[in-house]
């Protein structure tokens, strides 16, 4: 492909991207409250202690030994 084509193709799966996660985003609103109004208890976690706890246990086991330098805190900064 020549240069505009792969920017074509880059720009639509951009767009899906978007697209996708905002559904998903949708999606997952849709049924949180759903599941409040049946009287199920829905709750946000503290997202800090959630990933410090994911990065001591990946640490401790060794799932992150070959995973380049930040990464972690690269994946931890996406919102």
């Amino acid at each position: 492909m020549n240069a505009e084509q792969q920017a074509k193709v880059q720009e639509c799966a951009d767009n899906f991207v978007a697209v996708s996660s905002q559904s998903s985003l949708d999606d997952e609103n849709c049924t949180g409250k759903d599941m409040m109004a049946n009287g199920i208890d829905v709750y946000t976690p503290d997202l800090a202690v959630f990933q410090a706890n994911v990065k001591t246990v990946y640490a401790a086991e060794g799932a992150d030994a070959d995973w380049p330098e930040g990464l972690f805190d690269k994946i931890t900064a996406i919102k």
